[in-house]
């Protein structure tokens, strides 16, 4: 019997070990979107430094519309604009500013969003953790495309 009392008594440290363990990882869940948030903002204000036209795969944009290098990717993944090897290289680009605001995470802040998954399914593997990174960033992108003088520039062309 006292075999049996100890097991029931590992049972349930283990099972409180388990919810402390989902609550960190809820915790995570809910910081990470923040930090996701912020790093893609930061790698967005640094695209947009360089010249607007290096996102078109078309004629120049008119200036009139006060479009950034953002802007201009936007339109361009929206109107599928480019081809294939034209994508291949916006891709690269999104994703080299991602990485390297990934890089410049504070090392807690890395911890939180390579731990905000399930540790059974992150198993700190940094390809599952760009795919969060380029998909949270991709949900900018689509609420961005939504601002009226994207809309009105499609409108137009």
């Amino acid at each position: 019997m006292a075999i049996q009392e100890q097991l029931n008594s590992l049972e349930k440290e283990n099972k409180k070990l388990e919810d402390f363990i989902f609550g960190i990882e809820r915790e995570c869940n809910e910081l990470s979107e923040q930090i996701l948030t912020k790093m893609c903002n930061r790698a967005i204000k640094a695209m947009n430094e360089l010249d607007p036209q290096l996102a078109a795969s078309v004629d120049e944009y008119p200036s009139k519309f006060g479009l950034n290098y953002f802007d201009i990717l936007c339109i361009e993944y929206e109107l599928d604009r480019g081809g294939e090897e034209i994508d291949d290289a916006r891709n690269e680009t999104i994703e080299n500013f991602l990485k390297d605001e990934y890089d410049k995470l504070p090392p807690v802040e890395r911890f939180i969003l390579d731990h905000s998954e399930s540790w059974a399914l992150m198993e700190d593997d940094e390809t599952k953790v760009m795919d969060k990174i380029k998909e949270a960033f991709t949900e900018i992108r689509f609420k961005h495309v939504k601002l009226s003088k994207i809309q009105k520039y499609m409108e137009k062309y």
